[in-house]
């Protein structure tokens, strides 16, 4: 397939606050030793996308300027020692930028192939939530069978595709979400109990039911006044893995709780990660999930597609936080 030299992108527009997304050409970009060149199908949607919009996450260094961490696509073409795929495969690929246009080069090693049951258009959906999943609940968390988790944001791309994780190892899983119909659709991918937050405060919910309070592992994007009551929450030898602040990272904390239940507080951002770190991460998802997903026990939860010409309309649904499940941009 013969590439063309200028393509189409999704460039922001007075970056800051009140930006917004329009589409204009660019340079495709060039190939380079060990990548592959995709032609994108569609692109996912992410957080860090609007906190890079609004000037508050930068690329990291040597990564496109572009927005989009995770695309499906064709490989069209791939630099000489790329010998795990080939011309016409189509995957999908965890990025460190650039999938908001219609060509991006990825490492081959964060490619996985598409399975045949899954829409490709839909398979833009699952790199970041299946890294982000796997490398915090289960590595950084070391979340085991029969184990009991909280995930915030149950309905979140995020918390859509780790409820689907938790089940099949054979977790108790809580979760917290906006609405009835989120709470609703969280039991409906398996949660084992959803707590509408504008409704009723999680930790008063669960405290008033002691045999739900023993809560081994919780993944939280929120931050804020969550912090302390996740803390009470957590029982002995208890997990609490950050993700975001959505409702700020600075808290007054009493930390003998910490001390006293002998408490783990970590965290990650996946795309500071090394290329080496992606990698691993690659590996064990390879072994662990991917035959879930192409057994079709693990899937692809999206809420709506939009063309790139309406990228800005997708980044507004993203901040309404009314979506279950992630939004997609389609190249077209």
């Amino acid at each position: 397939m013969k590439v063309p030299e200028i393509m189409k992108k999704i460039e922001i527009i007075n970056q800051g606050e009140n930006y917004s997304l329009s589409t204009t050409n660019t340079q495709t970009p060039k190939l380079g030793k060990g990548e592959v060149l995709l032609k994108v199908f569609s692109s996912g949607l992410n957080r860090a996308d609007i906190f890079q919009a609004e000037g508050k996450y930068p690329p990291p260094l040597g990564a496109s300027d572009i927005l989009g961490l995770e695309v499906s696509g064709e490989v069209i073409k791939k630099s000489s020692d790329v010998h795990t795929l080939e011309i016409g495969d189509k995957v999908c690929a965890l990025l460190s930028g650039g999938g908001y246009a219609e060509y991006v080069t990825a490492n081959p090693e964060l490619c996985f192939h598409i399975p045949d049951h899954i829409d490709t258009l839909y398979a833009a959906a699952l790199p970041e939530a299946l890294f982000t999943v796997w490398f915090n609940i289960f590595q950084l968390g070391n979340l085991k069978e029969n184990e009991t988790i909280l995930i915030h944001g149950g309905s979140s791309g995020i918390g859509t595709m780790g409820i689907q994780i938790a089940k099949l190892f054979k977790n108790k899983i809580i979760v917290t979400a906006g609405t009835d119909e989120k709470c609703k659709a969280c039991i409906d991918f398996g949660a084992d109990d959803a707590i509408n937050y504008n409704k009723n405060d999680f930790l008063s919910y669960l405290q008033s039911n002691s045999s739900k309070t023993r809560v081994d592992v919780i993944l939280d994007m929120v931050g804020g006044d969550y912090v302390e009551k996740n803390l009470k929450l957590l029982k002995y030898n208890g997990r609490l893995i950050f993700i975001a602040f959505i409702n700020g990272s600075r808290v007054s904390l009493d930390l003998l709780k910490v001390m006293t239940k002998k408490l783990i507080i970590t965290g990650s951002t996946l795309r500071s990660q090394s290329i080496e770190k992606k990698i691993e991460i690659a590996q064990s998802i390879r072994k662990n999930l991917w035959p879930l997903v192409k057994s079709g026990n693990i899937k692809p939860i999206v809420d709506s597609t939009y063309p790139f010409c309406r990228a800005m309309n997708a980044h507004d649904k993203m901040k309404s936080g009314e979506h279950i499940g992630k939004i997609l941009l389609i190249n077209k």
